[in-house]
Protein backbone atom coordinates (compact mmCIF):
# COMPACT_ATOMS: atom_id res chain seq x y z
CA UNK A 1 0.00 0.00 0.00
CA UNK A 2 1.56 3.36 -1.03
CA UNK A 3 2.45 5.89 1.67
CA UNK A 4 -0.13 8.65 2.07
CA UNK A 5 1.12 12.01 3.37
CA UNK A 6 -0.76 13.43 6.35
CA UNK A 7 0.47 16.99 5.75
CA UNK A 8 0.51 19.46 2.87
CA UNK A 9 2.46 22.63 2.13
CA UNK A 10 0.93 26.05 1.59
CA UNK A 11 2.99 28.28 -0.70
CA UNK A 12 2.72 32.09 -0.52
CA UNK A 13 4.45 34.92 -2.37
CA UNK A 14 7.04 37.23 -0.81
CA UNK A 15 4.69 40.20 -1.20
CA UNK A 16 1.95 38.43 0.75
CA UNK A 17 4.45 37.23 3.35
CA UNK A 18 5.47 40.84 4.02
CA UNK A 19 1.86 41.85 4.71
CA UNK A 20 1.13 38.79 6.83
CA UNK A 21 4.23 39.40 8.95
CA UNK A 22 2.94 42.89 9.83
CA UNK A 23 -0.39 41.58 11.09
CA UNK A 24 0.69 38.17 12.41
CA UNK A 25 0.49 39.14 16.09
CA UNK A 26 -3.10 40.32 15.69
CA UNK A 27 -4.48 37.64 13.37
CA UNK A 28 -4.64 33.88 13.83
CA UNK A 29 -5.36 33.50 10.12
CA UNK A 30 -2.20 35.43 9.17
CA UNK A 31 -0.21 33.22 11.51
CA UNK A 32 -1.70 30.10 9.88
CA UNK A 33 -0.88 31.32 6.37
CA UNK A 34 2.73 31.99 7.39
CA UNK A 35 3.11 28.36 8.49
CA UNK A 36 4.19 26.38 5.44
CA UNK A 37 3.16 22.87 6.52
CA UNK A 38 -0.34 21.92 7.70
CA UNK A 39 -2.20 18.81 8.72
CA UNK A 40 -4.52 17.64 5.96
CA UNK A 41 -7.31 17.50 8.51
CA UNK A 42 -7.12 21.29 8.96
CA UNK A 43 -7.24 22.04 5.25
CA UNK A 44 -10.33 22.37 3.07
CA UNK A 45 -11.09 19.72 0.50
CA UNK A 46 -9.23 20.54 -2.76
CA UNK A 47 -7.65 23.53 -0.98
CA UNK A 48 -6.23 26.36 -3.10
CA UNK A 49 -2.51 27.15 -3.24
CA UNK A 50 0.16 29.47 -4.69
CA UNK A 51 -1.33 32.40 -2.81
CA UNK A 52 -0.41 36.03 -3.41
CA UNK A 53 -1.70 39.60 -3.42
CA UNK A 54 -3.91 40.28 -6.42
CA UNK A 55 -2.23 42.37 -9.12
CA UNK A 56 -5.65 43.65 -10.18
CA UNK A 57 -6.78 44.80 -6.71
CA UNK A 58 -4.38 45.10 -3.76
CA UNK A 59 -7.29 44.54 -1.41
CA UNK A 60 -7.83 41.02 -2.78
CA UNK A 61 -5.92 37.73 -2.72
CA UNK A 62 -5.09 35.64 -5.81
CA UNK A 63 -4.59 31.86 -5.91
CA UNK A 64 -4.78 28.69 -7.99
CA UNK A 65 -7.12 25.75 -7.57
CA UNK A 66 -5.58 22.26 -7.94
CA UNK A 67 -7.39 21.83 -11.26
CA UNK A 68 -6.12 25.14 -12.64
CA UNK A 69 -2.55 24.49 -11.42
CA UNK A 70 -2.46 21.06 -13.05
CA UNK A 71 -3.39 22.61 -16.40
CA UNK A 72 -0.39 24.96 -16.58
CA UNK A 73 3.39 24.87 -16.38
CA UNK A 74 4.90 25.58 -12.94
CA UNK A 75 6.73 28.61 -14.37
CA UNK A 76 3.31 30.28 -14.85
CA UNK A 77 1.96 29.70 -11.34
CA UNK A 78 2.68 33.18 -9.98
CA UNK A 79 2.19 35.28 -13.13
CA UNK A 80 -0.62 33.63 -15.05
CA UNK A 81 -3.67 35.70 -15.97
CA UNK A 82 -5.73 32.59 -15.18
CA UNK A 83 -5.24 33.04 -11.44
CA UNK A 84 -8.41 33.41 -9.34
CA UNK A 85 -9.04 36.56 -7.25
CA UNK A 86 -11.15 36.86 -4.08
CA UNK A 87 -11.78 39.16 -1.15
CA UNK A 88 -9.68 38.13 1.88
CA UNK A 89 -12.76 37.11 3.87
CA UNK A 90 -14.14 34.85 1.14
CA UNK A 91 -10.77 33.30 0.41
CA UNK A 92 -10.20 31.70 3.84
CA UNK A 93 -12.81 28.95 3.50
CA UNK A 94 -11.11 27.81 0.28
CA UNK A 95 -7.97 26.84 2.16
CA UNK A 96 -8.77 26.23 5.86
CA UNK A 97 -11.56 24.43 7.69
CA UNK A 98 -13.18 25.57 10.95
CA UNK A 99 -11.97 29.19 11.08
CA UNK A 100 -14.37 31.34 13.11
CA UNK A 101 -16.22 34.22 11.51
CA UNK A 102 -14.60 36.62 13.97
CA UNK A 103 -11.07 35.53 13.00
CA UNK A 104 -11.94 35.84 9.32
CA UNK A 105 -13.25 39.36 9.88
CA UNK A 106 -10.13 40.41 11.82
CA UNK A 107 -7.86 39.08 9.09
CA UNK A 108 -9.88 40.72 6.34
CA UNK A 109 -9.75 44.13 8.02
CA UNK A 110 -6.04 43.99 8.79
CA UNK A 111 -5.15 42.73 5.31
CA UNK A 112 -7.05 45.55 3.59
CA UNK A 113 -5.51 48.17 5.89
CA UNK A 114 -1.97 47.08 5.11
CA UNK A 115 -2.37 46.23 1.42
CA UNK A 116 -4.32 49.43 0.66
CA UNK A 117 -2.46 51.74 2.99
CA UNK A 118 -3.86 55.28 3.16
CA UNK A 119 -1.98 58.51 3.76
CA UNK A 120 -2.41 59.40 7.40
CA UNK A 121 -1.92 62.70 9.19
CA UNK A 122 -0.92 61.65 12.71
CA UNK A 123 0.19 64.27 15.22
CA UNK A 124 1.13 64.27 18.91
CA UNK A 125 -0.45 67.14 20.86
CA UNK A 126 -0.27 68.24 24.51
CA UNK A 127 -1.79 70.65 27.02
CA UNK A 128 -4.86 72.66 26.08
CA UNK A 129 -5.06 71.10 22.63
CA UNK A 130 -6.12 67.84 24.31
CA UNK A 131 -9.21 69.63 25.51
CA UNK A 132 -9.94 70.81 21.95
CA UNK A 133 -9.84 67.34 20.45
CA UNK A 134 -12.18 65.86 23.06
CA UNK A 135 -14.87 68.33 21.97
CA UNK A 136 -17.25 66.98 19.33
CA UNK A 137 -17.08 70.10 17.15
CA UNK A 138 -13.53 69.07 16.19
CA UNK A 139 -14.76 65.67 14.90
CA UNK A 140 -14.94 64.87 11.19
CA UNK A 141 -18.16 62.99 12.01
CA UNK A 142 -19.93 61.55 15.03
CA UNK A 143 -19.53 57.95 13.87
CA UNK A 144 -17.66 54.98 15.30
CA UNK A 145 -16.28 54.78 18.81
CA UNK A 146 -15.23 58.44 18.62
CA UNK A 147 -18.79 59.57 17.96
CA UNK A 148 -20.00 57.46 20.91
CA UNK A 149 -17.50 58.91 23.42
CA UNK A 150 -19.21 60.15 26.58
CA UNK A 151 -16.54 62.87 26.92
CA UNK A 152 -17.38 64.68 23.67
CA UNK A 153 -19.74 67.28 25.13
CA UNK A 154 -19.01 70.89 26.07
CA UNK A 155 -19.87 70.21 29.71
CA UNK A 156 -17.00 67.68 29.85
CA UNK A 157 -14.32 70.23 28.99
CA UNK A 158 -13.67 71.00 32.66
CA UNK A 159 -12.97 67.29 33.31
CA UNK A 160 -9.81 67.38 31.17
CA UNK A 161 -7.61 69.34 33.60
CA UNK A 162 -5.83 66.16 34.71
CA UNK A 163 -4.53 65.72 31.15
CA UNK A 164 -3.86 69.37 30.42
CA UNK A 165 -1.88 69.96 33.63
CA UNK A 166 0.45 66.95 33.28
CA UNK A 167 2.12 67.40 29.85
CA UNK A 168 5.30 65.60 30.91
CA UNK A 169 3.26 62.43 31.53
CA UNK A 170 0.27 62.49 29.19
CA UNK A 171 -0.17 63.58 25.57
CA UNK A 172 -2.46 62.58 22.73
CA UNK A 173 -2.02 61.09 19.27
CA UNK A 174 -4.59 62.50 16.85
CA UNK A 175 -5.41 61.56 13.26
CA UNK A 176 -6.71 64.42 11.11
CA UNK A 177 -8.33 64.41 7.70
CA UNK A 178 -7.40 66.76 4.86
CA UNK A 179 -9.55 69.49 6.39
CA UNK A 180 -7.93 69.28 9.83
CA UNK A 181 -10.91 67.55 11.41
CA UNK A 182 -10.44 64.71 13.87
CA UNK A 183 -10.96 61.13 12.69
CA UNK A 184 -9.22 59.43 15.63
CA UNK A 185 -7.46 59.97 18.97
CA UNK A 186 -5.66 58.03 21.69
CA UNK A 187 -4.01 59.20 24.92
CA UNK A 188 -0.28 58.55 25.26
CA UNK A 189 1.27 57.88 28.68
CA UNK A 190 5.03 58.22 29.15
CA UNK A 191 6.38 57.57 32.65
CA UNK A 192 8.77 55.39 34.64
CA UNK A 193 10.12 53.60 31.60
CA UNK A 194 6.67 52.74 30.25
CA UNK A 195 5.19 54.13 27.06
CA UNK A 196 1.51 53.23 26.76
CA UNK A 197 -1.10 54.08 24.13
CA UNK A 198 -4.54 54.19 25.75
CA UNK A 199 -7.83 53.17 24.13
CA UNK A 200 -8.17 54.17 20.47
CA UNK A 201 -11.26 56.14 19.42
CA UNK A 202 -11.97 56.69 15.70
CA UNK A 203 -14.84 57.50 13.39
CA UNK A 204 -14.26 54.13 11.69
CA UNK A 205 -12.38 51.59 13.81
CA UNK A 206 -12.12 49.09 10.97
CA UNK A 207 -10.37 51.61 8.75
CA UNK A 208 -8.24 53.64 11.17
CA UNK A 209 -7.42 51.74 14.38
CA UNK A 210 -4.65 49.74 12.70
CA UNK A 211 -2.67 52.89 11.89
CA UNK A 212 -2.66 53.91 15.56
CA UNK A 213 -1.33 50.48 16.51
CA UNK A 214 1.26 50.66 13.78
CA UNK A 215 2.41 54.12 14.96
CA UNK A 216 2.58 52.85 18.55
CA UNK A 217 4.74 49.87 17.60
CA UNK A 218 7.11 51.97 15.50
CA UNK A 219 7.48 54.53 18.30
CA UNK A 220 8.05 51.93 21.03
CA UNK A 221 4.61 52.33 22.64
CA UNK A 222 2.53 49.40 23.86
CA UNK A 223 -1.13 49.57 22.82
CA UNK A 224 -4.12 47.98 24.55
CA UNK A 225 -4.77 44.42 23.37
CA UNK A 226 -8.52 44.99 23.66
CA UNK A 227 -10.01 48.36 22.77
CA UNK A 228 -12.50 48.53 25.63
CA UNK A 229 -12.87 49.87 29.18
CA UNK A 230 -12.79 46.59 31.12
CA UNK A 231 -9.51 44.99 29.98
CA UNK A 232 -6.99 47.36 31.53
CA UNK A 233 -3.88 45.20 31.98
CA UNK A 234 -3.24 43.56 28.57
CA UNK A 235 -0.82 45.27 26.18
CA UNK A 236 1.18 44.42 23.08
CA UNK A 237 3.07 45.65 20.03
CA UNK A 238 2.73 44.49 16.46
CA UNK A 239 5.04 41.50 16.16
CA UNK A 240 5.29 40.92 19.92
CA UNK A 241 3.30 38.70 22.25
CA UNK A 242 0.59 40.05 24.51
CA UNK A 243 1.77 40.91 28.03
CA UNK A 244 0.00 41.61 31.32
CA UNK A 245 1.24 44.66 33.20
CA UNK A 246 0.32 46.38 36.45
CA UNK A 247 1.29 50.02 36.12
CA UNK A 248 1.28 53.05 38.43
CA UNK A 249 1.47 56.65 37.19
CA UNK A 250 2.54 59.35 39.64
CA UNK A 251 1.07 62.69 38.59
CA UNK A 252 2.63 66.06 39.28
CA UNK A 253 -0.84 67.60 39.63
CA UNK A 254 -3.79 65.52 40.81
CA UNK A 255 -6.05 67.45 43.20
CA UNK A 256 -9.08 68.08 41.00
CA UNK A 257 -12.77 68.45 41.62
CA UNK A 258 -13.69 66.75 38.33
CA UNK A 259 -12.17 63.80 36.51
CA UNK A 260 -12.79 62.38 33.02
CA UNK A 261 -14.04 58.91 32.23
CA UNK A 262 -10.83 56.87 32.11
CA UNK A 263 -10.63 53.59 30.20
CA UNK A 264 -7.37 52.19 31.52
CA UNK A 265 -5.80 54.08 34.44
CA UNK A 266 -9.08 54.37 36.30
CA UNK A 267 -7.97 53.59 39.88
CA UNK A 268 -6.83 56.73 41.66
CA UNK A 269 -5.08 57.11 45.03
CA UNK A 270 -5.84 60.74 45.91
CA UNK A 271 -3.35 60.79 48.78
CA UNK A 272 -0.35 59.97 46.60
CA UNK A 273 -1.71 61.33 43.32
CA UNK A 274 -1.21 57.93 41.65
CA UNK A 275 -3.23 56.46 38.81
CA UNK A 276 -3.21 52.65 38.36
CA UNK A 277 -4.57 50.20 35.81
CA UNK A 278 -5.25 47.69 38.61
CA UNK A 279 -6.90 47.94 42.03
CA UNK A 280 -4.13 48.75 44.52
CA UNK A 281 -4.23 47.92 48.21
CA UNK A 282 -5.50 50.65 50.49
CA UNK A 283 -7.93 53.40 49.65
CA UNK A 284 -8.58 54.58 46.11
CA UNK A 285 -11.30 56.01 43.89
CA UNK A 286 -12.63 54.54 40.66
CA UNK A 287 -12.64 57.14 37.90
CA UNK A 288 -15.11 56.06 35.23
CA UNK A 289 -18.08 58.36 35.57
CA UNK A 290 -19.51 60.35 32.64
CA UNK A 291 -20.42 63.25 34.95
CA UNK A 292 -16.92 64.04 36.29
CA UNK A 293 -17.44 62.43 39.70
CA UNK A 294 -15.62 59.53 41.36
CA UNK A 295 -16.88 56.13 42.47
CA UNK A 296 -15.73 54.13 45.48
CA UNK A 297 -13.17 51.32 45.49
CA UNK A 298 -15.86 48.64 45.32
CA UNK A 299 -17.59 49.96 42.19
CA UNK A 300 -15.75 47.47 39.96
CA UNK A 301 -14.46 43.97 40.69
CA UNK A 302 -11.75 41.95 38.98
CA UNK A 303 -12.92 38.81 37.20
CA UNK A 304 -10.71 36.06 38.68
CA UNK A 305 -10.99 33.98 35.51
CA UNK A 306 -10.98 36.46 32.62
CA UNK A 307 -8.77 39.05 34.38
CA UNK A 308 -10.94 41.97 33.34
CA UNK A 309 -13.02 44.36 35.43
CA UNK A 310 -16.79 44.08 35.77
CA UNK A 311 -19.50 46.07 37.49
CA UNK A 312 -20.03 44.50 40.89
CA UNK A 313 -23.76 44.03 40.29
CA UNK A 314 -23.06 42.18 37.02
CA UNK A 315 -20.63 39.69 38.58
CA UNK A 316 -21.14 36.57 40.72
CA UNK A 317 -19.16 35.94 43.90
CA UNK A 318 -17.17 32.71 44.24
CA UNK A 319 -16.81 31.96 47.91
CA UNK A 320 -14.07 29.36 47.54
CA UNK A 321 -11.92 31.77 45.51
CA UNK A 322 -12.99 34.91 47.37
CA UNK A 323 -13.45 36.63 44.04
CA UNK A 324 -15.90 37.45 41.25
CA UNK A 325 -16.53 36.33 37.68
CA UNK A 326 -19.10 36.50 34.91
CA UNK A 327 -22.26 34.38 35.21
CA UNK A 328 -21.22 32.71 31.94
CA UNK A 329 -18.27 31.08 33.71
CA UNK A 330 -20.11 29.41 36.59
CA UNK A 331 -22.68 26.84 37.68
CA UNK A 332 -24.55 26.65 40.99
CA UNK A 333 -24.09 23.81 43.47
CA UNK A 334 -27.15 23.24 45.64
CA UNK A 335 -25.29 20.91 47.97
CA UNK A 336 -22.71 23.58 48.79
CA UNK A 337 -25.04 26.55 48.28
CA UNK A 338 -22.42 28.40 46.24
CA UNK A 339 -21.20 29.07 42.71
CA UNK A 340 -18.37 27.04 41.17
CA UNK A 341 -16.35 27.77 38.04
CA UNK A 342 -17.47 25.45 35.26
CA UNK A 343 -13.87 24.40 34.71
CA UNK A 344 -13.62 23.40 38.40
CA UNK A 345 -16.90 21.45 38.53
CA UNK A 346 -18.29 18.05 37.59
CA UNK A 347 -21.76 16.54 37.86
CA UNK A 348 -21.94 13.72 40.44
CA UNK A 349 -24.94 11.45 39.83
CA UNK A 350 -24.62 9.91 43.30
CA UNK A 351 -25.60 13.25 44.83
CA UNK A 352 -27.54 14.58 41.81
CA UNK A 353 -25.62 17.85 41.88
CA UNK A 354 -22.47 19.68 40.82
CA UNK A 355 -19.42 19.28 43.01
CA UNK A 356 -15.73 20.11 42.63
CA UNK A 357 -13.92 17.99 40.06
CA UNK A 358 -11.00 15.67 40.70
CA UNK A 359 -8.41 18.42 40.28
CA UNK A 360 -10.16 20.46 42.97
CA UNK A 361 -11.25 17.60 45.20
CA UNK A 362 -9.69 19.23 48.27
CA UNK A 363 -12.54 21.77 48.13
CA UNK A 364 -15.18 19.04 48.44
CA UNK A 365 -16.83 18.38 51.82
CA UNK A 366 -16.68 14.58 52.18
CA UNK A 367 -18.98 14.57 55.21
CA UNK A 368 -21.61 16.67 53.45
CA UNK A 369 -21.42 14.48 50.34
CA UNK A 370 -21.92 11.31 52.40
CA UNK A 371 -24.89 12.89 54.18
CA UNK A 372 -26.37 13.78 50.82
CA UNK A 373 -25.88 10.25 49.49
CA UNK A 374 -27.67 8.88 52.57
CA UNK A 375 -30.46 11.43 52.06
CA UNK A 376 -30.84 10.34 48.45
CA UNK A 377 -30.85 6.64 49.51
CA UNK A 378 -33.65 7.35 52.00
CA UNK A 379 -35.55 9.39 49.44
CA UNK A 380 -35.24 6.60 46.88
CA UNK A 381 -36.33 4.01 49.44
CA UNK A 382 -39.36 6.13 50.33
CA UNK A 383 -40.14 6.62 46.64
CA UNK A 384 -39.92 2.84 46.13
CA UNK A 385 -42.25 2.21 49.10
CA UNK A 386 -44.75 4.73 47.77
CA UNK A 387 -44.55 3.20 44.33
CA UNK A 388 -45.26 -0.26 45.72
CA UNK A 389 -48.17 1.10 47.77
CA UNK A 390 -49.62 2.78 44.70
CA UNK A 391 -49.21 -0.49 42.78
CA UNK A 392 -51.09 -2.41 45.50
CA UNK A 393 -53.90 0.10 45.51
CA UNK A 394 -54.13 0.00 41.74
CA UNK A 395 -54.23 -3.82 41.79
CA UNK A 396 -57.02 -3.81 44.41
CA UNK A 397 -58.91 -1.25 42.39
CA UNK A 398 -58.54 -3.32 39.24
CA UNK A 399 -59.70 -6.44 41.11
CA UNK A 400 -62.76 -4.61 42.42
CA UNK A 401 -63.50 -3.26 38.95
CA UNK A 402 -63.19 -6.78 37.47
CA UNK A 403 -65.47 -8.25 40.15
CA UNK A 404 -68.04 -5.55 39.49
CA UNK A 405 -67.84 -6.17 35.76
CA UNK A 406 -68.31 -9.92 36.22
CA UNK A 407 -71.32 -9.40 38.46
CA UNK A 408 -72.89 -6.96 36.03
CA UNK A 409 -72.25 -9.33 33.12
CA UNK A 410 -73.93 -12.25 34.94
CA UNK A 411 -76.91 -10.10 35.88
CA UNK A 412 -77.30 -9.07 32.26
CA UNK A 413 -77.02 -12.67 31.08
CA UNK A 414 -79.66 -13.89 33.55
CA UNK A 415 -81.92 -10.91 32.92
CA UNK A 416 -81.71 -11.79 29.24
CA UNK A 417 -83.49 -15.02 30.04
CA UNK A 418 -86.51 -12.94 31.26
CA UNK A 419 -86.41 -14.62 34.67
CA UNK A 420 -88.79 -13.36 37.29
CA UNK A 421 -87.48 -10.94 39.93
CA UNK A 422 -87.87 -13.58 42.66
CA UNK A 423 -85.52 -15.90 40.67
CA UNK A 424 -82.87 -13.18 40.55
CA UNK A 425 -83.31 -12.52 44.25
CA UNK A 426 -83.06 -16.24 44.94
CA UNK A 427 -79.79 -16.49 43.03
CA UNK A 428 -78.39 -13.39 44.72
CA UNK A 429 -79.40 -14.49 48.22
CA UNK A 430 -77.69 -17.85 47.71
CA UNK A 431 -74.50 -16.36 46.37
CA UNK A 432 -71.43 -15.49 48.46
CA UNK A 433 -70.40 -11.83 48.03
CA UNK A 434 -73.17 -11.42 45.42
CA UNK A 435 -71.29 -13.48 42.78
CA UNK A 436 -72.91 -16.93 42.33
CA UNK A 437 -70.81 -19.89 41.39
CA UNK A 438 -71.78 -22.14 38.52
CA UNK A 439 -72.77 -24.90 40.98
CA UNK A 440 -75.03 -22.50 42.90
CA UNK A 441 -76.89 -21.55 39.73
CA UNK A 442 -77.31 -25.24 38.80
CA UNK A 443 -78.67 -26.07 42.28
CA UNK A 444 -81.19 -23.24 42.10
CA UNK A 445 -82.28 -24.12 38.58
CA UNK A 446 -82.81 -27.74 39.67
CA UNK A 447 -85.40 -26.43 42.13
CA UNK A 448 -87.32 -24.65 39.35
CA UNK A 449 -89.89 -26.22 37.07
CA UNK A 450 -88.30 -25.25 33.76
CA UNK A 451 -91.63 -25.84 31.97
CA UNK A 452 -92.99 -22.77 33.76
CA UNK A 453 -90.24 -20.55 32.35
CA UNK A 454 -91.37 -18.17 29.55
CA UNK A 455 -88.96 -19.51 26.89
Amino acid sequence: MPYERKTSDILISDELRKILTEIESQSIVAEMLLRKRHSNESLAEDFVNYISVSLQDKGKISYLTPERASAMDSSEYWTSSRRFHAKPGGFISKIFKDVSGKDVEIFSTLFRNVSNRINTNLQVIKGERIRDFYYYESYASENGSLGASCMRYEGCQKYMDIYVDNPETVSMLVMLNDFGSLVGRALLWDFGGYKIMDRIYTTNDESYAFYFKEWASKNNYLFKSSQNWFDTMSFEKIGDKKQTLKIDIKLRSSGYRYYPYMDTFKFFDANSGTLSNYQPSGDFYTICSPDGSKYGKDYLVLDVLDKVFRYRNDACYLRYLDGYTSSENIIYSNIYDEYILRKDATYDHSVSDYIFNEENDSSNNAERLEERREEIAREREEQSRRKEERARKMAALEEERARSNREQSLREDISGLSLERDLLDMISSNSANGIPSAQTVRDILNQINLDELPF
